[in-house]
């Protein structure tokens, strides 16, 4: 499953369970039938005119940001 608004060009994945995105967003339990741009509504494929959100797509392959430990003096 994935969430999407219609107001912008970014879909989210969704945890199991079904109520949040990976990134953490909550998923309105609104049919997407009813058309509120505004909410993030859950749809059965990707969509393909839109791009996958940067912060779900990171935490999908398991990425953590990683910092330079490097201390220079």
């Amino acid at each position: 499953m994935y969430a999407t608004k219609l107001l912008n060009q970014i879909y989210h994945l969704i945890q199991p369970g079904g109520n949040h995105t990976l990134c953490g967003l909550r998923v309105s339990r609104i049919p997407v039938g009813a058309k509120l741009p505004g909410n993030l509504q859950l749809v059965d494929k990707v969509p393909a005119d839109k791009t996958i959100c940067k912060h779900c797509e990171r935490l999908q392959s398991g990425g953590l940001p990683t910092y330079s430990t490097h201390i220079t003096t």
